[in-house]
Protein backbone atom coordinates (compact mmCIF):
# COMPACT_ATOMS: atom_id res chain seq x y z
CA UNK A 1 0.00 0.00 0.00
CA UNK A 2 1.22 3.12 -0.95
CA UNK A 3 1.15 6.70 0.38
CA UNK A 4 0.06 9.74 -1.49
CA UNK A 5 0.61 13.14 0.37
CA UNK A 6 -1.89 15.20 0.36
CA UNK A 7 -0.96 18.53 1.35
CA UNK A 8 1.39 19.85 4.57
CA UNK A 9 0.00 21.73 7.30
CA UNK A 10 1.64 24.87 5.88
CA UNK A 11 0.77 25.60 2.61
CA UNK A 12 2.35 28.14 0.28
CA UNK A 13 -0.14 30.96 -1.40
CA UNK A 14 0.53 33.84 -3.24
CA UNK A 15 0.71 36.41 -0.53
CA UNK A 16 0.94 36.33 3.52
CA UNK A 17 2.08 32.89 5.02
CA UNK A 18 -1.11 31.56 5.99
CA UNK A 19 -1.60 28.29 8.16
CA UNK A 20 -4.57 25.56 7.69
CA UNK A 21 -7.60 25.98 10.21
CA UNK A 22 -7.51 22.07 11.27
CA UNK A 23 -3.47 23.19 12.73
CA UNK A 24 -4.57 22.76 16.54
CA UNK A 25 -2.19 24.66 18.04
CA UNK A 26 1.50 26.66 16.56
CA UNK A 27 3.83 24.48 19.02
CA UNK A 28 2.14 20.86 17.68
CA UNK A 29 4.43 21.54 14.33
CA UNK A 30 3.27 20.51 10.86
CA UNK A 31 0.82 18.16 10.36
CA UNK A 32 -0.15 15.65 7.41
CA UNK A 33 -2.82 14.11 6.09
CA UNK A 34 -2.52 11.04 3.29
CA UNK A 35 -4.44 8.86 1.92
CA UNK A 36 -3.92 4.95 1.24
CA UNK A 37 -4.21 4.28 -2.55
CA UNK A 38 -5.86 1.05 -3.07
CA UNK A 39 -3.70 -2.32 -4.08
CA UNK A 40 -3.72 -3.39 -7.77
CA UNK A 41 -6.79 -4.82 -8.59
CA UNK A 42 -6.12 -7.31 -11.52
CA UNK A 43 -3.39 -9.18 -9.17
CA UNK A 44 -6.67 -9.47 -6.36
CA UNK A 45 -8.81 -10.46 -9.05
CA UNK A 46 -6.07 -13.09 -10.37
CA UNK A 47 -5.77 -14.43 -6.73
CA UNK A 48 -9.74 -14.72 -6.32
CA UNK A 49 -10.57 -16.49 -9.15
CA UNK A 50 -7.58 -18.89 -8.54
CA UNK A 51 -8.99 -19.60 -5.17
CA UNK A 52 -12.47 -20.46 -5.98
CA UNK A 53 -11.57 -22.96 -8.86
CA UNK A 54 -9.01 -24.32 -6.05
CA UNK A 55 -11.74 -24.66 -3.51
CA UNK A 56 -14.27 -26.24 -6.11
CA UNK A 57 -11.91 -28.85 -7.27
CA UNK A 58 -13.13 -31.31 -9.95
CA UNK A 59 -16.44 -31.18 -11.50
CA UNK A 60 -18.59 -32.84 -9.64
CA UNK A 61 -16.30 -33.40 -6.17
CA UNK A 62 -17.55 -32.07 -3.08
CA UNK A 63 -16.38 -28.71 -1.44
CA UNK A 64 -13.45 -28.56 0.43
CA UNK A 65 -13.49 -27.46 4.09
CA UNK A 66 -12.84 -23.74 4.90
CA UNK A 67 -9.20 -23.25 5.31
CA UNK A 68 -8.16 -22.93 9.54
CA UNK A 69 -7.34 -19.92 10.67
CA UNK A 70 -3.27 -20.69 11.08
CA UNK A 71 -3.29 -21.82 7.31
CA UNK A 72 -5.15 -18.50 6.30
CA UNK A 73 -2.46 -16.60 7.92
CA UNK A 74 -0.16 -18.11 5.91
CA UNK A 75 -1.86 -17.54 2.27
CA UNK A 76 -2.02 -13.80 3.74
CA UNK A 77 1.10 -12.46 3.94
CA UNK A 78 0.71 -9.01 2.38
CA UNK A 79 3.44 -8.73 -0.60
CA UNK A 80 6.21 -6.16 -0.97
CA UNK A 81 3.73 -3.51 -3.00
CA UNK A 82 1.21 -3.58 0.28
CA UNK A 83 3.86 -2.80 2.76
CA UNK A 84 4.64 1.19 3.04
CA UNK A 85 8.55 1.97 3.44
CA UNK A 86 9.64 2.90 6.76
CA UNK A 87 10.38 6.45 7.57
CA UNK A 88 14.12 5.63 7.17
CA UNK A 89 13.84 4.15 4.03
CA UNK A 90 11.82 7.27 2.87
CA UNK A 91 14.38 9.77 4.28
CA UNK A 92 17.21 7.78 2.41
CA UNK A 93 15.14 8.09 -1.09
CA UNK A 94 14.25 11.77 -0.29
CA UNK A 95 18.06 12.10 0.61
CA UNK A 96 18.48 10.98 -3.17
CA UNK A 97 16.71 12.67 -4.75
CA UNK A 98 17.46 15.99 -3.62
CA UNK A 99 20.93 15.08 -4.27
CA UNK A 100 20.39 14.53 -8.00
CA UNK A 101 18.02 18.01 -7.73
CA UNK A 102 14.71 16.59 -7.77
CA UNK A 103 13.02 18.38 -5.29
CA UNK A 104 9.83 17.64 -5.80
CA UNK A 105 9.72 14.54 -5.48
CA UNK A 106 12.42 14.99 -2.38
CA UNK A 107 9.19 17.21 -0.48
CA UNK A 108 6.80 14.48 -0.89
CA UNK A 109 8.66 11.50 0.49
CA UNK A 110 10.31 13.90 3.50
CA UNK A 111 6.44 14.35 3.87
CA UNK A 112 5.41 11.15 3.88
CA UNK A 113 8.34 9.96 6.52
CA UNK A 114 6.92 12.61 8.80
CA UNK A 115 3.33 11.33 8.25
CA UNK A 116 4.54 7.92 10.07
CA UNK A 117 7.19 9.55 12.35
CA UNK A 118 6.17 13.41 12.72
CA UNK A 119 9.00 15.02 14.54
CA UNK A 120 11.88 13.17 13.20
CA UNK A 121 14.67 15.93 12.60
CA UNK A 122 16.58 14.14 9.26
CA UNK A 123 12.65 14.43 7.82
CA UNK A 124 12.07 17.78 9.26
CA UNK A 125 15.41 19.55 7.81
CA UNK A 126 15.88 17.80 4.57
CA UNK A 127 11.61 19.18 3.89
CA UNK A 128 13.22 22.47 4.73
CA UNK A 129 16.14 22.05 2.34
CA UNK A 130 13.63 20.42 0.16
CA UNK A 131 11.20 23.25 0.01
CA UNK A 132 14.03 26.01 -0.41
CA UNK A 133 15.78 24.14 -3.52
CA UNK A 134 11.79 24.45 -4.95
CA UNK A 135 12.08 28.73 -3.85
CA UNK A 136 9.31 27.88 -1.25
CA UNK A 137 11.24 30.02 0.94
CA UNK A 138 8.13 31.34 3.30
CA UNK A 139 7.46 27.32 4.01
CA UNK A 140 10.73 26.52 4.59
CA UNK A 141 11.63 29.10 7.39
CA UNK A 142 7.74 27.98 9.04
CA UNK A 143 9.78 24.64 9.67
CA UNK A 144 12.92 26.11 10.44
CA UNK A 145 10.98 28.53 13.03
CA UNK A 146 8.90 25.39 14.43
CA UNK A 147 11.91 23.05 14.88
CA UNK A 148 13.59 26.13 16.69
CA UNK A 149 10.34 26.57 18.86
CA UNK A 150 10.53 23.46 19.74
CA UNK A 151 14.24 22.76 20.28
CA UNK A 152 14.25 19.84 17.47
CA UNK A 153 17.94 19.93 16.17
CA UNK A 154 17.52 23.97 16.34
CA UNK A 155 21.19 24.87 14.93
CA UNK A 156 20.65 22.99 12.19
CA UNK A 157 17.27 24.82 11.98
CA UNK A 158 18.74 28.33 12.48
CA UNK A 159 21.44 27.71 9.56
CA UNK A 160 18.66 26.76 7.38
CA UNK A 161 17.44 30.22 7.95
CA UNK A 162 20.72 31.66 7.53
CA UNK A 163 21.01 29.93 3.90
CA UNK A 164 17.16 31.34 3.27
CA UNK A 165 18.52 34.83 3.90
CA UNK A 166 21.45 34.61 2.11
CA UNK A 167 19.45 33.08 -1.08
CA UNK A 168 17.11 36.21 -0.88
CA UNK A 169 19.98 38.55 -1.06
CA UNK A 170 19.73 39.35 2.67
CA UNK A 171 23.44 39.30 3.29
CA UNK A 172 23.50 41.31 6.78
CA UNK A 173 20.83 38.69 8.26
CA UNK A 174 22.27 36.30 7.01
CA UNK A 175 25.47 36.68 8.62
CA UNK A 176 23.69 37.28 12.15
CA UNK A 177 22.62 33.48 11.81
CA UNK A 178 25.69 32.44 10.81
CA UNK A 179 27.05 33.46 13.70
CA UNK A 180 24.61 32.35 16.36
CA UNK A 181 25.34 28.92 14.79
CA UNK A 182 29.42 29.60 14.66
CA UNK A 183 28.97 30.92 18.59
CA UNK A 184 26.85 28.13 19.64
CA UNK A 185 28.80 25.45 17.62
CA UNK A 186 32.34 26.84 17.06
CA UNK A 187 33.03 23.52 14.73
CA UNK A 188 30.39 23.65 12.28
CA UNK A 189 32.21 24.26 9.78
CA UNK A 190 29.80 24.88 7.09
CA UNK A 191 28.43 27.42 8.97
CA UNK A 192 31.47 29.36 9.51
CA UNK A 193 32.72 28.99 5.79
CA UNK A 194 28.98 30.50 4.81
CA UNK A 195 29.76 33.67 7.72
CA UNK A 196 33.11 33.97 5.50
CA UNK A 197 30.89 34.14 2.10
CA UNK A 198 28.35 36.45 3.92
CA UNK A 199 30.88 38.63 4.86
CA UNK A 200 32.72 38.59 1.48
CA UNK A 201 29.04 39.83 -0.21
CA UNK A 202 29.37 42.94 2.68
CA UNK A 203 32.70 43.80 1.65
CA UNK A 204 34.57 42.79 4.48
CA UNK A 205 36.99 40.34 3.43
CA UNK A 206 39.60 40.95 6.44
CA UNK A 207 36.84 39.24 8.65
CA UNK A 208 36.00 37.26 5.90
CA UNK A 209 39.22 35.38 5.39
CA UNK A 210 39.72 35.06 9.32
CA UNK A 211 36.78 32.73 9.13
CA UNK A 212 37.84 30.97 5.86
CA UNK A 213 41.42 30.35 7.71
CA UNK A 214 39.84 29.42 11.00
CA UNK A 215 37.13 26.90 9.59
CA UNK A 216 40.16 25.14 7.49
CA UNK A 217 42.58 25.32 10.70
CA UNK A 218 39.75 23.26 11.98
CA UNK A 219 38.57 21.23 9.11
CA UNK A 220 42.11 21.74 6.29
CA UNK A 221 40.29 19.23 3.74
CA UNK A 222 36.89 21.00 3.79
CA UNK A 223 36.45 22.18 -0.24
CA UNK A 224 33.94 24.04 0.02
CA UNK A 225 35.91 26.65 2.18
CA UNK A 226 39.04 26.09 -0.06
CA UNK A 227 36.54 27.21 -2.81
CA UNK A 228 35.02 30.32 -1.31
CA UNK A 229 38.62 31.40 -0.14
CA UNK A 230 39.61 31.04 -3.92
CA UNK A 231 36.81 33.65 -4.73
CA UNK A 232 37.99 36.07 -2.21
CA UNK A 233 41.70 35.51 -3.59
CA UNK A 234 40.70 36.05 -6.27
CA UNK A 235 38.53 39.59 -5.59
CA UNK A 236 41.73 40.79 -3.85
CA UNK A 237 43.81 40.46 -6.98
CA UNK A 238 46.11 37.06 -5.56
CA UNK A 239 45.52 34.96 -8.18
CA UNK A 240 48.34 32.80 -7.33
CA UNK A 241 46.87 32.34 -3.97
CA UNK A 242 43.77 31.70 -5.66
CA UNK A 243 44.52 29.34 -8.10
CA UNK A 244 46.64 27.21 -5.00
CA UNK A 245 43.17 27.03 -3.48
CA UNK A 246 41.23 26.28 -6.69
CA UNK A 247 43.68 23.21 -7.35
CA UNK A 248 43.25 21.89 -3.37
CA UNK A 249 39.35 22.15 -3.79
CA UNK A 250 39.09 20.42 -7.27
CA UNK A 251 42.08 17.76 -6.16
CA UNK A 252 39.59 17.16 -3.16
CA UNK A 253 36.36 16.68 -5.14
CA UNK A 254 37.63 16.19 -8.64
CA UNK A 255 33.69 15.33 -10.05
CA UNK A 256 32.73 18.63 -8.52
CA UNK A 257 31.89 20.28 -12.31
CA UNK A 258 30.92 23.81 -10.30
CA UNK A 259 34.39 23.83 -8.87
CA UNK A 260 36.51 22.84 -11.82
CA UNK A 261 34.38 25.41 -13.87
CA UNK A 262 36.19 28.05 -11.64
CA UNK A 263 39.69 26.71 -11.62
CA UNK A 264 39.00 26.94 -15.55
CA UNK A 265 38.47 30.43 -15.59
CA UNK A 266 41.32 31.11 -12.91
CA UNK A 267 43.52 29.69 -15.59
CA UNK A 268 42.38 31.54 -18.62
CA UNK A 269 42.40 34.80 -16.38
CA UNK A 270 46.21 33.76 -15.42
CA UNK A 271 46.95 33.02 -19.28
CA UNK A 272 47.30 29.31 -18.86
CA UNK A 273 45.51 28.43 -22.03
CA UNK A 274 47.11 24.96 -21.83
CA UNK A 275 46.27 24.05 -18.88
CA UNK A 276 42.55 25.71 -18.70
CA UNK A 277 41.78 23.43 -21.84
CA UNK A 278 43.34 21.00 -20.40
CA UNK A 279 40.74 21.02 -16.90
CA UNK A 280 37.56 22.27 -19.74
CA UNK A 281 38.37 18.54 -21.55
CA UNK A 282 38.10 17.22 -18.26
CA UNK A 283 35.23 19.10 -17.16
CA UNK A 284 33.27 17.32 -20.77
CA UNK A 285 34.77 13.89 -19.45
CA UNK A 286 32.57 14.63 -16.12
CA UNK A 287 30.01 15.87 -18.04
CA UNK A 288 29.61 15.24 -21.91
CA UNK A 289 25.70 16.14 -22.15
CA UNK A 290 26.53 19.83 -20.84
CA UNK A 291 26.35 22.08 -23.43
CA UNK A 292 27.89 25.21 -21.13
CA UNK A 293 30.96 22.73 -20.40
CA UNK A 294 31.88 22.44 -24.11
CA UNK A 295 30.76 25.65 -24.81
CA UNK A 296 33.54 26.54 -22.37
CA UNK A 297 35.94 23.84 -23.95
CA UNK A 298 35.29 25.36 -27.67
CA UNK A 299 35.49 29.27 -26.58
CA UNK A 300 39.04 28.21 -24.79
CA UNK A 301 40.12 25.92 -27.77
CA UNK A 302 39.04 29.33 -30.24
CA UNK A 303 41.04 31.62 -28.05
CA UNK A 304 44.38 29.26 -28.64
CA UNK A 305 43.52 29.28 -32.38
CA UNK A 306 42.10 25.96 -32.92
CA UNK A 307 38.83 26.73 -34.76
CA UNK A 308 38.06 23.54 -36.39
CA UNK A 309 37.98 21.64 -32.78
CA UNK A 310 36.02 24.57 -31.04
CA UNK A 311 33.73 24.51 -34.25
CA UNK A 312 33.29 20.64 -33.48
CA UNK A 313 32.75 21.74 -29.39
CA UNK A 314 30.17 24.45 -30.58
CA UNK A 315 27.89 22.04 -32.88
CA UNK A 316 28.23 19.82 -29.89
CA UNK A 317 27.06 21.96 -27.60
CA UNK A 318 24.17 23.54 -30.27
CA UNK A 319 22.89 20.16 -30.75
CA UNK A 320 22.85 19.53 -26.67
CA UNK A 321 20.62 22.77 -25.91
CA UNK A 322 19.50 24.04 -29.73
CA UNK A 323 17.95 27.34 -27.15
CA UNK A 324 21.34 28.19 -26.75
CA UNK A 325 22.39 31.76 -28.77
CA UNK A 326 26.02 31.06 -28.05
CA UNK A 327 27.74 28.32 -29.39
CA UNK A 328 25.61 29.55 -32.68
CA UNK A 329 27.47 32.37 -32.14
CA UNK A 330 30.53 30.39 -32.49
CA UNK A 331 29.70 28.79 -34.96
CA UNK A 332 29.41 32.00 -36.84
CA UNK A 333 33.00 33.31 -35.98
CA UNK A 334 34.33 29.73 -37.36
CA UNK A 335 32.76 30.37 -40.62
CA UNK A 336 34.09 33.84 -40.99
CA UNK A 337 37.75 32.49 -40.11
CA UNK A 338 37.31 30.05 -42.95
CA UNK A 339 35.79 32.89 -45.44
CA UNK A 340 32.41 31.35 -45.33
CA UNK A 341 29.98 34.17 -45.94
CA UNK A 342 26.87 32.38 -46.21
CA UNK A 343 27.57 29.91 -43.29
CA UNK A 344 28.58 32.89 -40.85
CA UNK A 345 25.14 34.84 -41.96
CA UNK A 346 22.79 31.26 -41.08
CA UNK A 347 24.24 30.88 -37.63
CA UNK A 348 24.77 35.20 -36.59
CA UNK A 349 21.15 34.71 -37.63
CA UNK A 350 20.07 31.73 -35.62
CA UNK A 351 22.43 33.23 -32.67
CA UNK A 352 20.35 36.71 -32.86
CA UNK A 353 17.00 35.21 -32.97
CA UNK A 354 17.92 32.79 -29.90
CA UNK A 355 18.54 35.94 -28.38
CA UNK A 356 16.28 38.02 -29.28
CA UNK A 357 19.03 40.76 -30.80
CA UNK A 358 19.58 42.09 -27.22
CA UNK A 359 23.17 40.64 -27.43
CA UNK A 360 25.28 44.12 -29.01
CA UNK A 361 28.38 41.12 -29.39
CA UNK A 362 25.93 38.97 -31.27
CA UNK A 363 24.30 41.56 -33.60
CA UNK A 364 27.69 43.14 -34.55
CA UNK A 365 29.03 39.47 -35.47
CA UNK A 366 25.86 39.38 -37.76
CA UNK A 367 26.95 42.49 -39.31
CA UNK A 368 30.29 41.27 -39.83
CA UNK A 369 29.00 37.92 -41.72
CA UNK A 370 26.51 40.04 -44.09
CA UNK A 371 29.68 41.71 -44.85
CA UNK A 372 31.74 38.43 -45.44
CA UNK A 373 28.71 37.44 -47.64
CA UNK A 374 28.63 40.92 -49.58
CA UNK A 375 25.39 41.96 -48.45
CA UNK A 376 26.48 45.65 -47.32
CA UNK A 377 22.97 47.47 -46.83
CA UNK A 378 22.41 44.59 -44.05
CA UNK A 379 25.38 44.83 -42.91
CA UNK A 380 24.37 48.44 -42.51
CA UNK A 381 21.57 48.73 -41.09
CA UNK A 382 22.90 44.99 -38.67
CA UNK A 383 25.11 48.09 -37.12
CA UNK A 384 22.96 50.57 -36.50
CA UNK A 385 21.09 48.00 -34.86
CA UNK A 386 24.15 47.19 -32.40
CA UNK A 387 25.09 50.72 -31.92
CA UNK A 388 21.48 50.94 -30.53
CA UNK A 389 21.77 48.60 -27.88
CA UNK A 390 23.76 48.56 -24.57
CA UNK A 391 27.63 47.61 -24.13
CA UNK A 392 28.00 44.43 -22.83
CA UNK A 393 30.27 42.98 -19.63
CA UNK A 394 33.71 42.08 -20.43
CA UNK A 395 33.91 38.41 -21.03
Amino acid sequence: MRLLVKEPALRYKEGPLTMRADLPHPEAGPKFAVAAKPARIRPLLGAVLSACLASAGPAGAAPQEEMRPADRAIHEVPTADDIAPSPDELIRQAEACLLNGEASAARDLFEAALQQRPDDPRALLGLGRALTARRRYLEADAIYKDMEARHIEAIAARLGRARLLALQGNNEGARRFYKDVVQADPGNVEARSMLGLALTELGRPEEAEAQYAEALRRHPDHAPTLIYLAQLMARTSRLEDALAYARRGVELQPANAPYRSMLIDLLARAGRAAEAIEQARRLVELAPASAPARQTLASLLARSGDMDAAAREWTEAARIDPRLAEPHAGLAAAALARGDGPGAVREAETACTLGGYKMRRHVELLAAAYEAAGRSQDAQRARQTAAALPPEAPR
